[in-house]
């Protein structure tokens, strides 16, 4: 007989979502990019991408005492590779102040959509 799962538990408020961040040409958005595509580098090997711009970008309350996450949406390519890409990366920023790496992910080359 199969075990019933438990239900999935939250970990944040009951009611959080992602919020969009009224601009993307600040000073802690483009702090954040810029670490996530340097974590990103330093994770690839020879990874040598550099942030463009910040296009999007989004911002979730957690748990008190938690912190936030950053969901960021930016322009990035190496100086001399494939074309620019538009990816996906989450960061967390945690109530003590460290940001954590959680994921990049290429959503597109720019003209042309990956699925």
């Amino acid at each position: 007989m199969a075990q019933e799962r438990p239900e999935g538990r939250r970990t944040g408020p009951p009611d959080a979502q992602w919020v969009a961040m009224e601009t993307t040409n600040n000073e802690e958005v483009k702090s954040l990019a810029e670490f996530a595509v340097n974590e990103q580098n330093q994770k690839s090997d020879g990874g040598n991408l550099k942030l463009g711009e910040v296009v999007e970008a989004w911002e979730m309350s957690l748990a008190p005492d938690a912190g936030h996450l950053y969901l960021l949406h930016l322009i990035a390519a190496a100086p001399e590779g494939p074309p620019a890409g538009m990816f996906q990366a989450i960061v967390w920023k945690t109530a003590g102040g460290p940001r954590l790496f959680m994921s990049f992910r290429m959503k597109t080359i720019i003209g042309c959509q990956i699925l």
